[in-house]
């Protein structure tokens, strides 16, 4: 990334690329809020806020809806 470019924000993000609107939409809103607070600037790093969360916290709903993202094993 070039260092004169505005870095992205979760905000940018969910407007320009829709995978992460998506996916972002599909969240728990609790899950929601710890996205905002970490505020990933790009898809992966969205997903893998997500997993560190499936990791922490066995048997808590992660997904607030059925989604393409959400693993299925």
């Amino acid at each position: 990334m070039d260092k004169n470019q505005p870095k992205l924000c979760l905000t940018d993000l969910l407007d320009q690329d829709l995978s992460s609107f998506e996916l972002f939409q599909s969240l728990s809103p609790k899950i929601k809020q710890e996205v905002k607070r970490k505020d990933p600037t790009n898809f992966d790093e969205m997903q893998n806020i997500i997993k560190s969360f499936e990791n922490k916290i066995e048997g808590e709903k992660i997904y607030e809806k059925a989604s393409k993202f959400r693993r299925t094993s």
